[in-house]
């Protein structure tokens, strides 16, 4: 019975070396809400690093397995008109082509998962070299500007139905 009321009084207690903690922490406290938090150099660096790795890891994730769950908005997946020719006209138009016309039909949307399959490790051996981007946006621009025709002519048809 007195171990009990013993360990009652120890837990209940507090050391001088927690109470000057807690004054630690309040002077810290108030320091940091004034000046602002103050990290070291290499504190930065290591911040700064991770974020970069988890960026990677999330784009890698993302770009390897649709099925992952993000709260980001999907990407488009048109990864080699993306590195090309960026956000454009032209890679619009090529959205534009798959979603309306390859989508409706069981042939494109195997080509498509193809391109889904492959269209990353194509878009990063293009987005090491510049050269390699300006060679492949020679050879996919008479490709957008037929599609572009394509379409036109798909929407004059359904225009005069």
């Amino acid at each position: 019975m007195r171990r009990k009321k013993e360990d009652r009084q120890t837990r209940s207690s507090v050391s001088a070396s927690e109470l000057a903690q807690i004054g630690v922490c309040e002077k810290r406290m108030r320091f940091e809400a004034t000046l602002g938090k103050r990290r070291t150099s290499t504190q930065d660096q290591d911040s700064e690093r991770g974020i970069t790795r988890h960026g990677r890891f999330h784009r890698d994730a993302v770009r390897q397995g649709p099925g992952v769950q993000t709260s980001e908005p999907q990407p488009s997946r048109c990864f080699v008109a993306t590195v090309v020719f960026g956000e454009s006209p032209e890679t619009r138009t090529l959205r534009e082509f798959r979603d309306t016309v390859l989508q409706r039909h069981w042939m494109g949307r195997a080509v498509i998962a193809v391109y889904y399959a492959v269209g990353p490790t194509i878009a990063a051996f293009l987005a090491a070299g510049r050269r390699r981007q300006g060679i492949v946006r020679i050879l996919l621009r008479p490709l957008v500007r037929k599609v572009e025709k394509d379409l036109a002519a798909r929407m004059n048809r359904a225009d005069s139905e």
